[in-house]
């Protein structure tokens, strides 16, 4: 009998669920889509037109993804480096991306998708003093170089975009809309749960889409009893009607 470890279900799991995608994309690239009416005209959030994400590994292309599903047009992808088996277990990355510049993979699973955003994508390191990173009006921050880091939220302001940068470690996931020093852990050494990362993701396109805030937490922490939920679905939200 064959067995297989946790590493590798979590490949084959990913995979599947991407490939999903994929068998129903050819049907949504010839239908005319309009995301923002889709979502009926909800008070509070403002959809950018063009994005900028900085780093498309864990912390950066959860974002690029959502960003997307909520109707961004156009993104400008940049990265270093290339995926790995490592990067299965935060990213949402498919088992045949293995290999391929990050930002590439990020612009692929984006089309499965939205095959209508327009993707840019850059494989470089970037410096502190390059001016050509800044495109659109939000700039995601998914890199772990901190005199990049250190800098770019006054960069961002300077240009008028809104700056975002999402983190996660075990059960924790975060979000911050400014900069905060904060301890890194390599991407290989560190516990990840690709759930923790996909929430960094959410988090980030709320702080920059709809309200700015700053998070950090377990969100296993987080609980709500039988009452406060039963009272929350009554006088807030709930299934819609139609």
């Amino acid at each position: 009998m064959t067995t297989i470890d946790r590493r590798d279900l979590m490949i084959l799991a990913a995979g599947s669920a991407l490939a999903s995608g994929v068998a129903t994309s050819v049907s949504a690239q010839s239908q005319p889509i309009d995301i923002v009416a889709a979502m009926h005209g909800i008070e509070g959030i403002t959809i950018p037109e063009q994005v900028t994400v900085l780093g498309t590994g864990g912390s950066g292309c959860w974002p690029a993804l959502f960003a997307a599903l909520c109707g961004v047009k156009e993104m400008l992808l940049i990265d270093a480096s290339d995926v790995s088996a490592d990067d299965m277990g935060r990213t949402c990355f498919r088992p045949s991306d293995i290999g391929k510049p990050k930002a590439d993979a990020t612009a692929e699973v984006v089309k499965i998708f939205r095959p209508d955003v327009i993707t840019r994508t850059i494989k470089r390191f970037v410096e502190p003093n390059e001016d050509d990173i800044y495109f659109g009006s939000v700039l995601f921050d998914g890199v772990d170089y901190t005199p990049l880091n250190t800098i770019l939220p006054e960069e961002t302001n300077k240009r008028e975009m809104k700056y975002v940068q999402g983190f996660y470690k075990g059960l924790y996931a975060g979000v911050t809309t400014k900069y905060f020093a904060t301890e890194w852990t390599e991407g290989g050494l560190g516990p990840v749960w690709p759930a923790s990362a996909a929430l960094s993701g959410i988090l980030q396109i709320y702080a920059v889409f709809a309200s700015p805030f700053n998070y950090t937490g377990n969100i296993t922490d987080l609980a709500m009893s039988d009452d406060m939920m039963t009272t929350a679905l009554v006088n807030g939200s709930s299934r819609p009607t139609k």
